[in-house]
């Protein structure tokens, strides 16, 4: 039986401009310099290809509570798996 851990990515959109907002929950900005930002908007392609790389799959994408397309901006949330590696 496989046994998974998962990730949440909180990414707000404002127009056509992408920011990350947290990894599981902790602010971004606290986790590390972003390799993935391109004059300041977050590059969701590169990101989603270097998790890619290290074995995680997107499994799932979802608005998150309380957005409103009335104020500009959506937020919402990438689920990401990959196999927990046992040795």
């Amino acid at each position: 039986m496989s046994t998974w851990e998962f990730r949440i990515l909180e990414i707000k959109k404002v127009s056509s401009r992408l920011e990350l907002l947290s990894v599981d929950g902790v602010a971004y900005k606290d986790i590390s310099p972003s390799m993935f930002r391109t004059e300041d908007v977050f590059d969701l392609h590169a990101y989603l290809n270097a998790a890619g790389q290290e074995g995680w799959e997107m499994v799932g994408c979802s608005p998150a509570e309380g957005t409103s397309e009335e104020l500009n901006f959506i937020v919402f949330l990438i689920f990401l798996k990959r196999p927990v590696q046992t040795f």
